[in-house]
């Protein structure tokens, strides 16, 4: 279930050709600009009175990495234009629109081996079972 939800977010963010986007960790010493998204099931909700599971939470936690904190926004902001308020066709399932949930501000970052900004978004959606 999680896989055809990523994949309709992550092929709808790489439908900006000015975003480079990772699913995952990118290689070290990738140049910044970029945008690196984790993606994953929060939890599914009860949608009958027979506790069918099939309302699924997804969470995507979007880094947007810059070479400096304005740049990191600048990034940041073409993702929150390519999501806020999308609704996903996922077959066999309907889906809600996305919501921005909350957002960290830039921060320096040199775990990938070279010195970056990432600015943090939270966005979630939620489906259920449908045509």
């Amino acid at each position: 279930m999680i896989t055809e939800h990523a994949n309709a977010l992550l092929v709808w963010l790489q439908g900006d050709a000015n975003l480079t986007v990772f699913d995952g960790a990118p290689p070290d010493l990738t140049p910044p600009p970029y945008v690196v998204v984790w993606i994953s099931l929060d939890d599914e909700d009860s949608v009958s009175l027979a506790d069918e599971q099939g309302k699924a939470n997804i969470r995507a936690t979007v880094h947007s990495v810059g070479a400096t904190g304005n740049a990191a926004r600048i990034v940041s902001d073409r993702v929150r234009a390519r999501l806020h308020s999308v609704r996903f066709s996922i077959p066999g399932r309907n889906a809600w629109k996305i919501r921005h949930d909350y957002g960290i501000p830039p921060q320096p970052d040199e775990s990938t081996g070279r010195l970056v900004v990432d600015a943090v978004d939270v966005y979630t959606f939620a489906s259920v079972i449908g045509s």
